[in-house]
């Protein structure tokens, strides 16, 4: 696959779920943005929307998530790995940097278990939909292959 388009595609995956998740944390804001204003720097503006640096943060905590997924789920730069190992790496990195990234921002308090518990439910919930997703890439990708080694293989016989 030529660099172009794993670079395209890769731009288009950051941004789409970067959209995704400020498109959440909008409609979060909207909902409980007053109420989580006093606890939590992702609600500091309460509903009226969210601050630039909690959009800029989680524009880098996008590129980097996508980053491993990229690392880990295509065959564009580890070939030999198997799958469930991949997934495993990718979702223990993935968890470990979103925690890293939630306590040095503060976007919650350590000792509130509510928003831990929708952070690891919604963690949950992502990385089995862009798992899925990803599956369904590979699989595409992978008949595309096996098609069009058919037909080669056709027409040497031809």
């Amino acid at each position: 696959m030529k660099i172009q388009n794993i670079l395209k595609r890769f731009i288009v995956t950051v941004f789409a779920n970067f959209g995704f998740a400020i498109l959440v944390l909008l409609t979060g804001s909207r909902f409980i943005g007053s109420e989580a204003k006093s606890f939590s720097p992702l609600f500091a503006l309460g509903s009226e929307g969210l601050p630039n640096g909690v959009v800029f943060m989680f524009f880098l905590g996008t590129l980097v998530l996508m980053g491993i997924r990229f690392l880990f789920l295509s065959d564009a730069v580890i070939r030999s790995m198997q799958i469930p190992t991949r997934v495993f790496l990718t979702v223990l990195l993935s968890f470990a940097f979103m925690l890293g990234l939630i306590i040095f921002c503060g976007w919650f308090p350590k000792d509130t278990a509510i928003p831990w518990i929708v952070f690891a439910v919604s963690f949950i919930a992502v990385c089995i939909r862009s798992t899925l997703v990803s599956f369904r890439q590979i699989r595409k990708e992978n008949e595309m292959l096996t098609d069009a080694l058919h037909k080669f293989q056709n027409q040497g016989n031809a």
